[in-house]
């Protein structure tokens, strides 16, 4: 939240919706409903499998949009998602 970027979240951030500073473990939970911001300097980003980006939130009954299922099949996906070394998915025998 004091990060260089934090203003351009403020920015986006139009409807106004709560942002917190993540701290991860037990202590985000994920009915807060919150914006979760984490320093990537002490929590690095790590993709997941592909299988697992841009799926039915069946897991939690929270739905999500549409266009975000989209993206699923979508080049975007394609373009900014690296390969990684579990790509099958379950259904492809991956698990």
């Amino acid at each position: 939240l004091n990060g260089a970027l934090y203003p351009l979240i403020a920015e986006a951030n139009i409807n106004n919706m709560p942002v917190a500073e993540g701290k991860g473990g037990a202590y985000d939970k994920e009915g807060d409903f919150l914006i979760y911001i984490y320093d990537s300097d002490e929590k690095p980003f790590y993709q997941g499998e592909k299988y697992h980006q841009f799926h039915p939130n069946i897991v939690i009954g929270r739905r999500v949009p549409d266009d975000y299922l989209a993206l699923r099949n979508s080049d975007a996906q394609e373009e900014t998602m690296a390969q990684t070394l579990c790509d099958q998915g379950m259904s492809g025998g991956g698990m």
